[in-house]
């Protein structure tokens, strides 16, 4: 219980009770006000430090924790009740009316009228928490002032045996080692609980090459990391200081400070680096060569060891010494199977030979060590553990008994020290997970914003970042330290009496019973309407891959509802109801196929995500109303009222990439100017399309007016018709990688994009072209033979061209023109109607894949080595076959559509294709063998479609 009752304090300590005072400040009396701001800044970190040095009994630490839930419980009717304030706010906002409930009066004659209850309840909470600090807080002075040092200096700690480390041990002590002029080295072994750091750094401290004078070995506990009490914590560390200064003066030593903790929702002690540095000082009264071990699951205090590299120690002005500039931190992975379970067996069974289970070990202990070497996830703590209580049981019945127990707990320990090490804040996002089904594949997007749903994000009190992004910080935060009640749909109805007890329910997920999420289930309208109409405090709800023929009315009634996923549903017609849901911030309509859209969609006006497809967007009209949306994949013009390019004035918010559609129909050339893209700074990716020429404004004044901001990392232009290139697109820009021009056809040329676009990395358009580009795709052009060799000359760090609908070329360019492009890869060539040769790609030795397809007309023009008189389909043979001849870096060919190819080339020439993994021919009509197929060892994957085979296709 003092567990659970330290999660809750750490949740209520600071972003609780200010979330608390900023929904009911307003109907708080000055004295519960006092009393919540000493519940959160004495009495909860006091009575946190009482439950880590354990002095509560543990009825004692039992009756607190009923307490704090009692509070937590309270907390969230007063959430709540501020949520149908601002519930109310935004409906009568969206009806059009004078907004008088806005008034703070108002707002605080509706709260007292409707929590009378709540804040009594919340006023006697407060008082009982307090009173029982009162009571015990006097046994927190006498203990604090009486109590031992916490941290504790000693010789080095006896060895345990440690398997799988040698390449590690050997890593540090080399590291530690080298000579260098620092006065000591500093090196952090950083891992998750239970991995090994400890008794690895005890095995370095006894290394035959750690020549010194002196070993010591200093514990800093967790509860200093977090101490209330700052002179503690200062009055510690000088002692420590001291001591040290005493031990290493004029001696050469190794030092090892184990357990250095942080969390940086409580502690500021790790980031202080003048309390390091202070504490280091002593530490240069050391001979040169001395070291400093330390053992931490932090990856921050590496990173603040650090910081004291840049600084020299000076006294009195004078400078006495240096550390060394850049402690090396080394990452501690968990052990690999065999070594997992050479502890395992070593702690269980005894034996010299870990190696392997003793080959009289009985059929429980074989299943057992099975079970949990598989479960260990590499700690070998855990491995240990499990180890030794089964060496504790020696009756086989006793082994099959508690087999289950041992191999739950040893996965439960194990998962359990990745869990603690995680930093408070991310805690409940971990916990959150557990809704979904295993195998569940996430969408960052969609788990930062049911993060926000549910509550288990909050903000730190005087933080200007928006939640979201505080949602998006902690995301990564997972991904970078690897971590990153759900019901089963077909057992809905059994469960439909227990959820509808659940009064105080906030998310409930619905999901298939399936690893494989695309799976749908049929979910029983009634049974779902029964569940919605009593679970209204719901603030996430997910319906999504269920087979429903229409939506209960119901699922949109909750004033606090904020996430909703419907995604890949059947139902064909969305609630009017889901209008009223003013609170939604997530709103998931992606692959349900809606025949209508209820037209006051646009009145949520909190909506900050609406995933769908193109044609579902296209039927909102006023989008615009939509402000804070973060997404937009499509906007479809249109002559409608509510479609115009003015929808997007205000969407300011908007990023990620924007689409807009049928631009021939924008009525005046003012409407592209009110899109107001310019404002939009957090777009990377713009595309502006014309489906149609019949305009009614000129393409070239739209598209004027349609100028994005300066940073677009993206830019694309499709079904232009305008013969003007826009002045904004001659500006500087340093940002643009990817200019894509479909369908352009009156663009003859551009001004000098290598000057203008620095770092354009992929182009489909027009002359001239950057010397940096390495993607260039030609599509629907014109060009001619010349116009291609022109494009191509300067371009030597081309990596991929492709040659798409180009209705004009009859050959590829020569080898002269070719062999300048030393580090092409891919070339691709489809649907050129007219090509007859290619030309000198005998000169591109580093192409890796060449792609070949829709080219009716591919009737080479021989190379010189190709007997003249050879006529027809034997000179496309025998032209293909030298074309392939000198690829020998050539790892993907592809053949499609090759109408007078009748043979893959022979074994020799095969023969030479050392690399080539992927063979595909597809609609080849004449095609009658395969030539030497057989003479490609390497190859992986052969796909051959289209093709009539007759006879002996394959050479032997």
């Amino acid at each position: 219980m003092a567990a659970e009752a330290l999660e809750l304090i750490g949740r209520l300590v600071a972003p609780g009770i200010n979330e608390l005072l900023k929904k009911a400040g307003d109907v708080l009396t000055k004295d519960i006000e006092k009393e919540l701001r000493e519940l959160q800044n004495v009495a909860f970190p006091r009575l946190k430090a009482m439950i880590q040095t354990e002095q509560m009994t543990d009825d004692e630490n039992k009756i607190l924790f009923e307490l704090i839930k009692e509070f937590e419980n309270v907390k969230c009717e007063i959430e709540d009740a501020g949520d149908k304030i601002e519930y109310e706010r935004l409906k009568q906002q969206s009806m059009g009316k004078v907004i008088k409930i806005l008034t703070k009066a108002a707002s605080r004659i509706f709260l007292s009228l409707n929590m009378s209850s709540t804040l009594k309840k919340l006023q006697d909470n407060v008082s009982s928490i307090n009173n029982f600090y009162t009571q015990h807080s006097g046994r927190a002075s006498n203990s604090a002032e009486d109590a031992a040092p916490m941290i504790t200096v000693s010789d080095i700690p006896p060895l345990q045996a440690v398997f799988g480390r040698d390449t590690d041990i050997e890593n540090i002590v080399n590291s530690l080692t080298e000579a260098t002029e620092d006065t000591f080295k500093i090196v952090t072994i950083i891992g998750c609980g239970g991995v090994g750091k400890t008794e690895l750094a005890k095995h370095i401290c006894h290394h035959s090459r750690i020549n010194v004078d002196l070993k010591l070995w200093v514990f800093f506990p967790r509860k200093l990391f977090e101490a209330v009490e700052r002179d503690r914590i200062t009055k510690e560390l000088k002692g420590l200081r001291e001591q040290l200064l005493r031990s290493v003066r004029g001696k050469r030593f190794l030092l090892v400070f184990d357990g250095i903790w942080y969390d940086e929702t409580k502690s500021t002690l790790v980031k202080s680096q003048d309390v390091w540095i202070s504490l280091c000082e002593p530490l240069l009264e050391g001979n040169q060569g001395s070291m400093l071990l330390i053992t931490s699951r932090m990856e921050i205090v590496s990173q603040s060891f650090r910081g004291i590299g840049v600084k020299a120690i000076r006294r009195n002005e004078e400078l006495i010494g240096c550390i060394s500039g850049e402690p090396k931190p080394f990452y501690l992975k968990g052990l690999g199977r065999q070594d997992c379970l050479r502890t395992f067996n070593k702690h269980a069974f005894d034996v010299d030979n870990p190696d392997q289970t003793p080959p009289d070990s009985d059929a429980i202990a074989n299943e057992i060590v099975t079970e949990v070497i598989n479960n260990l996830e590499g700690i070998p703590l855990a491995a240990r553990e499990a180890g030794v209580e089964l060496r504790n049981m020696d009756n086989p019945q006793d082994r099959r008994r508690i087999k289950s127990k041992i191999i739950f707990e040893a996965t439960r320990k194990s998962l359990m020290w990745s869990y603690r090490m995680l930093p408070q804040e991310l805690q409940p996002c971990i916990r959150h997970l557990s809704l979904y089904p295993k195998g569940f594949k996430f969408d960052r997007t969609f788990l930062v914003l049911s993060w926000l749903a549910a509550g288990v994000i909050t903000q730190k009190e005087g933080s200007i970042n928006e939640l979201e992004d505080v949602g998006h910080d902690c995301f990564n935060k997972l991904v970078m330290k690897r971590k990153i009640l759900c019901v089963e749909v077909n057992n809905l109805g059994r469960y439909e009496e227990e959820i509808s007890q659940l009064k105080k329910l906030r998310t409930l997920y619905l999901t298939c019973n399936s690893s494989d999420s695309s799976s749908v289930h049929s979910v029983d309208h009634d049974v779902l309407k029964a569940i919605l109409k009593k679970t209204k405090r719901l603030r996430a709800l997910r319906l999504a891959y269920c087979s429903i023929s229409k939506l209960p009315d119901s699922i949109g009634r909750s004033k606090h509802l904020r996430f909703l996923d419907l995604s890949n549903s059947s139902f064909n017609e969305l609630p009017k109801s889901v209008c009223s849901a003013y609170y939604l911030w997530y709103l998931d309509l992606n692959n349900c196929k809606l025949n209508t859209v209820p037209k006051n969609l646009n009145k949520l006006t909190k909506l900050r995500y609406l995933v769908s497809d193109g044609a579902t967007l296209s039927k909102i009209p006023h989008i615009g109303r939509l402000t804070l949306l973060r997404e937009l994949k499509e906007f479809h013009v249109k002559k409608e009222k509510g479609h115009d390019l003015g929808q997007l004035k205000d969407m300011d918010h908007l990023q990620g990439a924007l689409h807009i559609i049928n631009l021939e129909a924008v009525g005046n050339a003012q409407d592209a100017g009110e899109a107001m893209l310019r404002r939009k700074t957090r777009l990377e990716e713009f595309v502006s399309e014309w489906s149609s020429t019949a305009t009614v404004v000129p393409p070239n004044q739209v598209l004027d007016g349609l100028q994005p901001h300066d940073d677009i990392i993206s830019l694309t232009v499709k079904g232009y018709a305008g013969d003007e290139i826009p002045c904004w697109m001659t500006e500087q820009n340093s940002k643009l990688k990817t200019l894509e021009l479909h369908n352009c056809p009156s663009w003859g040329s551009l001004p000098a994009l290598g000057n203008i676009y620095t770092h354009l990395k992929k182009l489909n358009g027009i002359l001239p072209l950057p010397s940096s580009l390495q993607h260039l795709v030609l599509h629907d052009s014109c060009i001619d033979d010349s116009t291609l060799a022109n494009y191509l000359t300067n371009l030597t760090a081309l990596s991929r061209l492709e040659l798409s609908k180009c209705s004009s070329i009859t050959s590829l360019p020569s080898a002269e023109v070719l062999g300048l492009l030393a580090k092409l890869e891919v070339l691709q060539v489809m649907d050129c109607q007219l090509l007859t040769s290619l030309g000198g790609i005998l000169a591109l030795p580093l192409l890796h894949e060449f792609n070949i397809s829709l080219c009716p007309a591919l009737v080479v023009v021989p190379p010189n080595d190709v007997d003249a008189n050879q006529q027809g389909n034997a000179a496309d043979d025998a032209t293909l076959a030298l074309c392939l001849n000198n690829l020998t870096s050539l790892s993907c060919l592809k053949l499609s559509r090759c109408s007078h190819i009748t043979s893959l080339p022979s074994l020799e020439v095969f023969g030479s294709l050392v690399k080539l993994k992927v063979l595909q021919v597809m609609d080849c009509l004449l095609l009658t063998s395969l030539g030497g197929i057989l003479a490609l060892p390497f190859l992986q994957e052969f796909n051959i479609s289209g093709i009539n085979l007759q006879g002996n296709a394959v050479a032997v």
